[in-house]
């Protein structure tokens, strides 16, 4: 009896704990409720990490998850007494092979994901409770195998994707299809805005500017009987693109990014980018692009800055993990502010994310390192 009445207390007690620890993510989350969604920076490019300066959601072995970033602690987003994270029935797993881009408002969690037979077949876009219940699909995305980025602006949802599977052989495409697809979660209408195809086509990355669509596009100008008889890696372009949320043709940019790119930043209006032979600015309204610095290994960090700088850093060496990490501001001054060994990757004004030479997470405070000092505050592993 007595053995009874510890396991029960035991159970009790770790609700306890779970419900405190989402209690305390809601309460953090509801200060900035009235803040857009595209605070949220969601790449598919390493491991589907979504950021915000409070935390960030991850799909893990326990579900849906959240790392809280004033605490360090990572926890699932299930509130269920003595639930393991292991069945279906918990309600922070999604039997998918795809969720991504996954996000709070301070009301409502979003997520986009496959589903059961519909894998390799199109994604839903779906609403729950933090806790991942009373779950609503809101929408179909059709025809889309897997998503490689995603984001949120105002009331649209942008879906970069790409489909490179035979379902039919059982295989994947060197011939595939890249694209994006744009979903109003107001009027409830969607539609694939671009679409292209080629050899190991990919949009490794998207930003919403003002209503303008920035991504950088991966592909290799060799056809199928080509790619045998040479080296695909010498044929692959990196392209940055722009386009409208109401579509339209791409303008393109740029056709030589850095392969470190992580996206763009928007400075005073002007969009901010890396390419082989260093970082440069593209004016919106002269459409002419600018050398900013001169230099190789230069990769521009996605950032969500309030005070209109943009992040950088170079590689000192291509076989060593050590990098300078400078800062551009309105005023066109760029500032080299420390060297660290951890890879950027997404900069925000509290919180800044990386990971370093084991591939790990690790939490910096941005204003910190903004003064040189890159100790780390966190370090998470998956």
């Amino acid at each position: 009896m007595q053995v009874r009445a510890k396991k029960i207390v035991g159970i009790i007690v770790l609700a306890v704990i779970i419900l405190l620890a989402v209690l305390f993510f809601l309460y953090r989350s509801s200060q900035t409720s009235g803040e857009a969604l595209d605070n949220w920076f969601c790449s598919s490019s390493f491991g589907n990490w979504n950021y915000s300066d409070d935390g960030m959601f991850f799909y893990g072995s326990d579900g849906i998850s959240y790392f809280d970033a004033s605490s360090g602690k990572s926890v699932s987003i299930c509130t269920k007494a003595g639930c393991q994270h292991e069945e279906e029935s918990c309600p922070a797993k999604v039997e998918a092979i795809y969720c991504s881009g996954i996000v709070y408002d301070g009301n409502k969690l979003y997520y986009v994901s496959s589903s059961g037979d519909q894998d390799y077949k199109s994604l839903n876009l779906t609403e729950c409770d933090i806790n991942g219940e009373n779950r609503k699909k809101l929408a179909d995305f059709p025809d889309i195998q897997s998503p490689t980025a995603v984001a949120y602006y105002q009331e649209y949802v942008v879906v970069a994707y790409e489909n490179g599977f035979d379902l039919e052989k059982s295989e994947n495409l060197w011939n595939r299809e890249a694209g994006i697809y744009v979903y109003n979660r107001t009027t409830e209408k969607g539609e694939v805005i671009y679409s292209e195809k080629a050899g190991e086509n990919s949009i490794l990355s998207l930003t919403v500017i003002e209503g303008e669509i920035y991504f950088c596009r991966n592909y290799s100008t060799l056809s199928d009987e080509e790619v045998m008889q040479q080296d695909a890696s010498d044929q692959l372009r990196s392209c940055l693109y722009c386009i409208s949320l109401d579509g339209g043709e791409a303008e393109e940019i740029c056709d030589a990014l850095s392969t470190l790119t992580a996206g763009v930043s928007s400075v005073d209006g002007q969009i901010v980018f890396s390419t082989d032979s260093g970082l440069q600015v593209y004016d919106r309204d002269t459409k002419k692009v600018s050398l900013i610095k001169e230099q190789e290994n230069i990769s521009l960090i996605t950032s969500r800055l309030s005070d209109d700088v943009a992040v950088m850093q170079q590689a000192i060496q291509e076989d060593q993990a050590e990098y300078d990490v400078y800062l551009y501001d309105e005023d066109g001054t760029l500032e080299k502010v420390g060297r660290t060994e951890y890879l950027l990757l997404a900069v925000y004004d509290s919180t800044s994310y990386a990971m370093d030479n084991d591939g790990n997470i690790v939490i910096l405070d941005t204003e910190e390192w903004r003064n040189g000092n890159f100790e780390t505050k966190y370090s998470i592993s998956f």
